[in-house]
């Protein structure tokens, strides 16, 4: 059954070249950056007056905006962030994407009239995340990038939210609002829109005593590419279709807008005649690819295919090989499959060494031998791509040098001796006006003919309008002059414009609130304690402590009686006992048995989803948020007290300046442990060495074999698989170690401080515990044992 809302083709603009590209090759809906407050910092971005003037070019053809606030925000920053809505609301932006719960949550109480969009930051990935925003008041959710078709399909039928779904362009390793990759590297914080894009460079994979098993880009996605499945996600219920790219040239976003607009109308026309052209696979190919493409986790789970091991940046097509080359002469021969002109741009690919390429002067055909002189020492047998095709990308430039793209409108002219002239235009939106001209006088000799009035009524020219349809009602012998007849045109369409701008402008509205005080400060004692958290079952023994309030298990594959046993061992030990319930958790086929146990004993869970949220909002038990949640003001904070959540745990990106001034019960954060710096679908362990099939899983499930990655700086990042779902998490080498500034961290206005266990051996364990729990000779033996970092305590993150 055809889906029957109309499908909305979603496009990026990086600047104002990629916007005109963008509309003039059909999209419906963009979606740019200011200069602050957007997850693409590294993209050109828009002041406030380029929005504004974006926004009206757009809506004057009938197309969206909607402006990125999809990072988190320092509790410093709010008031600012404020404030710059508040413009974007008068301007008459159509929504804001956002990614902080609070700041979403606040734009929906000053801001009622604009759409508030979930973005993929929010890591939203099954319906019971949908569920919560939905009951918050979103209109629409942007699925994480892993779902499959199948997940995407059973969410669409079940909530009235618009889905929006990324079909084309860069795939991230890890789950997106997961990654905290960049940030532990290099203080750029993915989450703040500042990613480094570490999962770009290469790494080595190697076991556990250091034996380099692969190297290459190992965390390199190649880019999506979904065209031959429009039919199948518009049956889906998919309304948007996203196409990512912010910081790609205007020639992408054109050839990619130009190419999805053509297969959507497509399949719209005629859904039975539904097949792709391979040119225009060749032609996305063309502007950008990472050694070809793949469908995402459409139909698949993961797997090699996915990947880009060679080569992380933009391959081209494949052109040839080198079959001779003459280091004196400095001549090539390539033996080329692909025709190229002049100004097209090669690319030879020597093994080991920096590529190498030219850009070509001379034409030639597909299976011509061609002779190009190369300074670098090339090899027979070397690849060569072509990786510009100067002829498209004019085709393209064509389409924002001059603007195209009209929206069409209808008029009707009353033309009566004695009366005014009268002009009426009108959209198919319910926009109209109405202008009145000079008196129609009875001609002297011949009246104006009614072709001469069609002819300049309909002359719109450099207007973003086409006069569709034109009704003139008049009498033979009437005149005026062409230029009174123009100027009513030109009056007529001037109103018209600023009819359509008008109509989307909102009051500003007065913000009246200080939000640096929204919370009464909560006098914390000195006597502050610690929770632990562990993934062996087993190790429970080994972490009890009179400082130790309360133990959180990682759920993994136990069973109802061994939860229920350990949590009597830790009541017995007069310590509270939580489950740490997946950082991704699936489960509308399979339930799972984190949602079945009231009638046990333990006090609570440790929860790290929105769909956990909503899944356990009627529970008895306790809930904790992990910092999953990206807690990084006290907006987030709020709602989530106001919510009834026993606690929360506060960003591991915030530093010591920036944790001072939260307020609240409950305030949990990490004192020691490997952080997960990546959550990710595809292992690497299973891509590389065990053959992972498309459904997941490979030969080595359930090996306890422990793997590590190693990268250009030798800094090493132990894996840990979780072969139940087929998934994989990247730790950082070293652990967060507190206790050289342990006094310092416990004044801060918390509750809680948590320790990490996630590699150590047992006995390792009680050391660190009774070290936090200032046995000074501990404490010394440690520090002089441990590699370790202060995380982001006394630098922060950008």
């Amino acid at each position: 059954m055809l889906n029957t809302k109309k499908i909305e083709l979603l496009a990026p603009a990086g600047n104002k070249e990629s916007v005109i590209a963008a509309v003039s090759n059909g999209c419906n809906a963009i979606y740019l950056g200011g200069k602050d407050f957007s997850a693409r910092q590294s993209a050109m971005n828009f002041s406030m007056e380029e929005i504004r003037e974006i926004t009206d070019y757009c809506h004057l053809r009938d197309v969206r905006v909607y402006v990125t606030v999809n990072t988190l925000y320092k509790q410093g920053e709010v008031a600012k962030l404020y404030k710059f809505l508040n413009e974007l609301y008068t301007i008459g932006v159509d929504a804001l994407i956002t990614q902080d719960l609070g700041t979403a949550i606040w734009i929906r109480r000053l801001f009622p009239k604009i759409e508030i969009h979930g973005s993929t930051q929010m890591t939203i990935h099954d319906l019971y995340g949908v569920k919560f925003l939905e009951e918050l008041n979103f209109q629409r959710i942007v699925l994480s990038r892993e779902m499959s078709l199948e997940e995407i399909i059973h969410v669409a039928k079940n909530t009235d939210l618009d889905i929006e779904v990324f079909v084309h362009g860069a795939l991230c390793f890890s789950y997106s609002g997961q990654c905290l990759m960049s940030s532990m590297l290099g203080g750029r914080s993915g989450n703040r829109g500042r990613c480094a894009q570490p999962c770009r460079l290469p790494y080595t994979l190697a076991d556990n005593g250091g034996k380099e098993l692969v190297s290459g880009y190992l965390l390199s996605p190649k880019d999506i590419q979904t065209i031959n499945y429009i039919p199948h996600m518009i049956e889906a219920g998919i309304r948007s279709f996203k196409i990512e790219g912010r910081m790609k040239r205007p020639e992408y976003v054109g050839v990619v807008v130009k190419t999805y607009r053509k297969y959507i109308d497509s399949y719209l026309e005629n859904q039975k005649k539904y097949s792709v052209e391979d040119r225009d696979i060749k032609d996305l190919a063309q502007v950008f690819n990472r050694g070809g493409f793949s469908n995402g986790y459409l139909y698949q789970h993961s797997g090699r295919d996915m990947m880009s091991f060679e080569n992380p940046k933009h391959w081209g097509i494949y052109l040839g090989k080198v079959i001779n080359y003459n280091p004196s002469t400095k001549k090539c021969i390539i033996d080329t499959v692909e025709p190229l002109e002049p100004g097209d741009g090669i690319e030879i690919w020597r093994k080991g060494k920096l590529n190498t390429g030219i850009s070509v002067s001379k034409t030639s055909k597909a299976g011509e031998k061609i002779i190009i002189s190369i300074k670098d020492f090339v090899k027979e047998g070397d690849r060569v791509y072509k990786t510009k095709n100067k002829s498209l990308l004019e085709t393209i430039q064509k389409t924002y040098e001059k603007d195209s793209r009209k929206l069409d409108i209808h008029a009707s002219i009353s033309f009566k001796k004695n009366k005014a002239i009268n002009l009426k235009l009108w959209d198919e939106r319910g926009n109209s006006v109405q202008v009145d001209g000079p008196l129609v006088e009875k001609a002297i000799t011949n009246g104006l003919e009614k072709e001469r009035i069609r002819q300049q009524i309909l002359k719109t020219g450099n207007t973003p309008f086409n006069i569709k349809s034109l009704i003139i009602d008049m009498d033979d012998d009437g005149y005026v002059s062409i230029k009174e007849l123009n100027n009513i045109r030109r009056v007529a369409i001037d109103e018209l414009q600023n009819a359509i701008i008008e109509k989307y402008k909102r009051p500003a509205v007065d913000i009246n609130i200080d939000f640096s005080n929204l919370n009464k400060n909560i006098i914390k004692g000195d006597n502050k304690q610690f929770t632990v958290l562990i993934r062996n079952i087993n190790d429970i023994e080994y972490v009890f402590h009179p400082k130790v309030k309360r133990i959180y298990l990682e759920i993994r594959e136990y069973k109802k009686d061994d939860i229920e046993k350990v949590s009597n061992i830790c009541h017995k030990n007069n310590t509270e006992f939580f489950l740490a319930l997946p950082r991704i958790d699936v489960s509308y086929k399979n339930e799972r048995i984190w949602y079945d146990l009231e009638d046990t004993s333990i006090d609570g869970f440790l929860i790290r989803t929105y769909g956990q949220a909503f899944r356990l909002k009627k529970t008895t038990k306790k809930i904790i948020l992990d910092y999953t949640f990206n807690i990084f003001n006290q907006l987030t904070a709020n709602f989530w007290m106001e919510y009834g959540v026993e606690g929360f745990t506060l960003s591991p990106e915030l530093n010591y300046d920036e944790l001072k001034d939260f307020k609240g019960d409950g305030i949990e954060v990490i004192g020691y442990g490997h952080l997960p710096l990546m959550t990710t679908k595809q292992c690497i362990i299973g891509n590389t060495l065990y053959k992972k099939s498309v459904k997941g899983f490979c030969s080595n499930r359930n090996n306890q074999e422990h793997y590590k990655l190693i990268d250009r700086k030798g800094e090493t990042f132990p894996i840990i698989q979780d072969c139940s779902l087929c998934t994989a998490v990247i730790y950082n080498g070293k652990p967060i170690l507190l206790l050289r500034d342990l006094e310092k961290i416990l004044s801060l206005p918390i509750d809680l401080m948590r320790l990490e266990f996630t590699f150590e051996r047992k006995e390792d364990i009680r050391k660190i515990i009774r070290g936090y729990g200032n046995d000074k000779n501990i404490k010394a033996e440690i520090l002089r044992e441990q590699d370790y970092t202060k995380g982001h305590y006394f630098r922060g993150v950008e």
